[in-house]
């Protein structure tokens, strides 16, 4: 088994689909295997672009060599949670290992192979109809809809990012924001000279003041041992100005970090300053 993500949730990676899938292909050859590597790809968050022509073929080149793929409507897509879109090529290979069929539950349009049971697809019997927010989605908004849907996430996406390209005391990092995540993080100015600890500590604060003031609320993940901040753009009704007001609340939180790191630095200078002459006066 072998997984991809197209789209990890902390950073919205991308892994490469087509080479991934042509290594392991050609594992299966030298090794002369007799069972197939199944290649799951996991599109949670990305996957949803694939409805504009223009993405499909750079997020998903080489999905012809996969043997399934899930997605999550409940996204990008528009559609309330929970919805997860699952694609199988074999689907009697999921039969083969989640069917059960006593008999109260056999059919003889089963039987017959008239009617597709999803209990076999799954652990239990049951299970609520999500595919019909979908569906209603899909005929709300149309393909053009959901298309204009998902350029208006990567217009306020890259909006974001330019906001923060513009400052000299924050870095950009990863895809700068192309597929509607944007991940950054507090460095200071080159005056400042933080060390890494101070950074981490700095951007801790950061994501702490943004969401304990309630005008909006973001996210953090730790990549490499580094504290980096996290703006998702995607809500349908989000405009552009709605977009200013996010990047204005953060320029002030990040003015109000600055503000107690400088007064805690002063602090501390003033108790060293202190101990410095508790130890002069001892020594004379």
């Amino acid at each position: 088994f072998v997984n991809v993500t197209i789209g990890t949730t902390s950073t919205c990676a991308i892994d490469p689909l087509r080479e991934l899938c042509d290594v392991v292909r050609q594992f299966e050859i030298e090794k002369d295997m007799k069972s197939k590597i199944w290649i799951h790809v996991d599109a949670a968050y990305l996957g949803v672009m694939a409805f504009v022509p223009e993405f499909r073929q750079e997020l998903l080149d080489g999905i012809e060599m996969a043997d399934s793929f899930c997605f999550n409507p409940h996204k990008l897509g528009l559609v309330t949670f929970d919805c997860s879109a699952l694609w199988i090529r074999e689907r009697t290979k999921m039969f083969d290992i989640m069917s059960i069929n006593p008999e109260y539950l056999r059919s003889k349009e089963q039987e017959m192979g008239h009617v597709v049971d999803f209990r076999d697809m799954e652990v239990p019997l049951g299970h609520r109809t999500r595919s019909l927010k979908l569906y209603f989605v899909l005929r709300a908004y149309g393909l053009s809809g959901m298309r204009n849907h998902l350029h208006r996430t990567l217009a306020h996406s890259k909006r974001v990012a330019e906001w923060v390209a513009k400052r000299d005391d924050c870095e950009l990092l990863f895809d700068h924001g192309k597929w509607g995540l944007v991940t950054f993080r507090l460095i200071g100015t080159q005056h400042q000279k933080l060390s890494p600890n101070d950074i981490n500590s700095i951007n801790r604060l950061l994501v702490e003041t943004i969401n304990s003031r309630g005008v909006t609320f973001m996210t953090q993940t730790v990549v490499h041992g580094n504290v980096i901040q996290r703006v998702a753009c995607g809500g349908h009704l989000t405009l552009d100005e709605h977009v200013d007001q996010v990047t204005e609340e953060i320029g002030k939180c990040i003015q109000l970090v600055w503000d107690s790191w400088k007064q805690s630095m002063n602090t501390q200078d003033q108790s060293f300053k202190s101990d410095q002459q508790e130890d002069q006066a001892d020594m004379s």
